[in-house]
Parts: C-alpha cells; sequence; structure tokens
C-alpha cells in the first residue's frame, strides 16, 4: 500500500510542478502582482490536498541560454532540503523548475529496501525511512509581454 502511496504522491508532485512551470513558460506567473507568491499558489492548488504545501520546496533558476544553465541541487550535504527560492524569469530565458519533498516511510520494510536500492547503487543515503521526492522540469519560456510594458 504505501509503494502505491509514494507512486501517488510522486505523480501527483510532477503534475503540480508541470502546471506551474507551464505558467511560468507562457508568462501568466511573472505578469501577476508577486510571481513567487503566484507560482507557490499555483505549485499547492495543483497538490489537491494530498500533501502539506509546506513540507515542499522550490527552485527556479532563469538562465540566458542552455550552454550557462545548471541544474541546482535541492539538499545540503547533509541531506537536508534547501530553502526555497524563485528567479525572476524574462521572455526567452532558459529555466529550471526544481521541486522536492521528503516521503517518511511508514512501515519499516519499504525503508529497508530504499536502504539496500540505494547502497546497490553508490547513492547517498539519508536514512533507513527518508526517500526523496523530486522533480525538474526545464524550458525556454515563450514570447510574452513582460510586467510593465
Amino acid at each position: 500500500i504505501e509503494s502505491g502511496l509514494l507512486l501517488l504522491n510522486s505523480v501527483v508532485l510532477e503534475g503540480a510542478a508541470q502546471e506551474a512551470a507551464r505558467q511560468v513558460r507562457t508568462g501568466s506567473v511573472q505578469n501577476a502582482g508577486a510571481p513567487e507568491i503566484e507560482f507557490k499558489r499555483l505549485l499547492c492548488e495543483n497538490l489537491y490536498g494530498l500533501m502539506p504545501c509546506t513540507e515542499l520546496t522550490y527552485i527556479v533558476s532563469s538562465f540566458p541560454d542552455f550552454t550557462t544553465a545548471n541544474i541546482p541541487a535541492m539538499y545540503d550535504a547533509d541531506g537536508n532540503q534547501i530553502a526555497s527560492s524563485y528567479q525572476t524569469t524574462s521572455p526567452g530565458d532558459i529555466v529550471i523548475v526544481r521541486v522536492a519533498r521528503r516521503w517518511n516511510f511508514i512501515t519499516p520494510i519499504e525503508g529497508l529496501l530504499s536502504l539496500i536500492a540505494a547502497q546497490s547503487r553508490g547513492g547517498s543515503y539519508i536514512g533507513w525511512d527518508i526517500f526523496r521526492l523530486q522533480t525538474t522540469v526545464v524550458f525556454r519560456n515563450e514570447p510574452f509581454n513582460p510586467p510593465g510594458t
């Protein structure tokens, strides 16, 4: 059952990030009075109450082209989620939207299987009962009228 809940949460998180990113891409978020507040509102609205929005972190980064774009880390060296941040974007910018949440396993066997899988891949280990849910959306902003034009 918990594996199904994890999968459901993962799909909902992905969908919420995609929808909020779509509104950034079209300029709707930028043309709102407060872009970061609007982005967070859209992100949380599309979670359908399945997970608490307060447990999410997000990073919206903007770059002039793909060669300068880099994907920011969502966790520090100790496995803690970093603080959310929102960088204003403009028409034609390359934008990276990342959203993350830590999933705490309820059943011990699921956590143990996660530990075994992480160790077999040589991956980072942040605790036997914790799984990192994260999603990344990369796109070029569409041409839109920036605020104030």
